[in-house]
């Protein structure tokens, strides 16, 4: 029973310690870490950019530069979901985070959602946010 439990468990143990390796540090700056998410975008390395940027979401979760250079990492990844996603948990966490959301009908506009654009601006008119 010992030798079948520890067979899976090592290999376990294993990844778990690969994975840990591969994470990103904590960036020391907000400035860091959108300097290393450039850097790494530039280089055509979009995952790690990724990777790097969120941990600079996650050190400074109210920096919302860090939220749009992530999302355009994201886009530049194919992924328009996590782009926005990114962009709306910062929107509803900082309203009425006017950059962020022009940022969003403007992806809405390039995959031609028009409809999603205007319903995000009209909300910031209702508002009464300037946008830009």
């Amino acid at each position: 029973m010992r030798a079948t439990v520890l067979g899976w468990v090592l290999p376990l143990v294993a990844i778990t310690s690969v994975a840990h390796a591969d994470t990103p540090p904590v960036p020391a700056s907000p400035h860091a870490a959108l300097e290393q998410g450039a850097r790494l975008r530039a280089s055509g390395d979009v995952k790690a950019a990724i990777d790097a940027l969120k941990a600079g979401k996650n050190a400074f979760p109210d920096h919302e530069q860090i939220r749009q250079a992530l999302a355009l990492a994201y886009l530049q990844d194919g992924n328009e979901f996590w782009a926005l996603k990114v962009l709306r948990e910062y929107e509803d966490d900082h309203p009425p985070a006017c950059d962020t959301r022009a940022f969003q009908a403007w992806i809405h506009i390039q995959h031609a959602n028009f409809d999603l654009a205007k319903e995000i601006l009209e909300k910031a008119k209702a508002k009464k946010v300037k946008l830009l």
